[in-house]
């Protein structure tokens, strides 16, 4: 069983989020890293498009390390098989991302890439029967486990997304398929360039005590596909 994780850093949000970074993190289903790495990505802008505190204050590399790097385009191929090869799909506020990808991919006319997620920062909000989101680096401390300490690099911020993940499985005494089922509220659907809640952010606050106590929501968070 194939599990990805993956996160985007953006040089921008004007006119739609521009992708620099995509870090990801592939597992076996112990958890075992088989893979990882971040695509540093040309966001083919133009200078004035920039966002400069982002640059100046976030990106963990200078600007033309970026627009030396070919643009998504050119890693599309690869960042599709990463999502497509995967049995779960794992990410922190991925609703944001898969956004992000399709428009990418319709801003270069490329097919759309339709995939099942979970999104950690929801599964964290039902597990601790808790109101208040918290970053990919905070739910680290307030599980009380060590991750990357790099922040906001996209591949250090998967690798930190699945240490979370982790944690909370493992708490839970659950296997991986019930504990997906049990938190079947925080899954989301990008399908055909679009993102599609089925309802996810209405179900995590309705059935954030259910599943806390062990109650089985109502949709099982199914796999993208049958791949192992």
């Amino acid at each position: 069983m194939k599990i990805l994780f993956f996160d985007l850093e953006n040089a921008t949000s004007k006119g739609g989020a521009k992708i620099c970074e995509f870090g990801y993190v592939v597992t076996d289903g112990s958890f075992s890293v088989t893979e990882r790495g971040n695509y540093i990505i040309n966001p083919n802008i133009r200078h004035d498009e920039w966002d400069w505190y982002v640059v100046r204050k976030v990106l963990t590399r200078k600007k033309n390390e970026y627009t030396k790097q070919p643009t998504f385009k050119d890693f599309y191929p690869q960042i599709r098989d990463l999502i497509l090869s995967a049995y779960y799909v794992v990410g922190h506020s991925l609703d944001g991302d898969a956004k992000a990808i399709n428009g990418e991919c319709t801003r270069y006319d490329l097919p759309a890439i339709d995939y099942d997620y979970l999104d950690e920062r929801d599964v964290f909000l039902l597990f601790t029967d808790t109101k208040q989101q918290r970053s990919v680096a905070n739910i680290l401390v307030d599980l009380g486990v060590e991750g990357d300490t790099t922040e906001h690099d996209a591949e250090a911020d998967a690798y930190n997304t699945m240490i979370g993940f982790r944690a909370m499985l493992e708490r839970s005494g659950l296997s991986l398929e019930d504990f997906c089922r049990r938190y079947a509220a925080a899954k989301g659907r990008s399908e055909n360039y679009r993102v599609i809640l089925q309802g996810k952010k209405n179900k995590t606050r309705r059935h954030r005590s259910r599943a806390h106590h062990g109650e089985r929501t109502e949709k099982p968070a199914s796999p993208r596909n049958g791949n192992a």
